[in-house]
């Protein structure tokens, strides 16, 4: 099935920064091999286990965009999050993850997934 995602947009989260609980960068979007509508971007914070599936922490954007992106054109969206001041540490086997979606046309999906690596130490 990775063949249908050939010539799609791309979205990719750069993240510049991860000082303690504040974390910046820019969403960059890249336009696939023909025009799409853009509906909405989407990131959410998940705790992933060694094994377990991601478990939903709290949503970090909700944009809603109604516009286009054209072949290969490029967009940058800036990105701020603040983490919640009440994030449990992280046991063993556990990473924090931004999973961004970028949704267009037909509902379709584009994703990217982030570690988060420089916060929280071990229990």
């Amino acid at each position: 099935m990775n063949f249908l995602r050939i010539g799609r947009p791309k979205i990719d989260l750069i993240l510049d920064s991860q000082k303690s609980s504040k974390i910046e960068g820019i969403f960059s979007l890249y336009g696939g091999w023909t025009e799409h509508r853009i509906h909405r971007l989407e990131c959410d914070l998940v705790k992933v286990s060694s094994g377990e599936k991601p478990n939903f922490v709290a949503p970090v954007v909700t944009r809603l965009m109604a516009q286009s992106i054209k072949p290969k054109e490029y967009i940058e969206v800036p990105f701020h999050y603040q983490l919640p001041a009440d994030l449990p540490p992280l046991q063993k086997g556990e990473v924090y993850q931004l999973q961004t979606r970028l949704v267009v046309d037909k509902n379709m999906k584009c994703t990217d997934t982030d570690e988060l690596t420089t916060m929280h130490q071990l229990s």
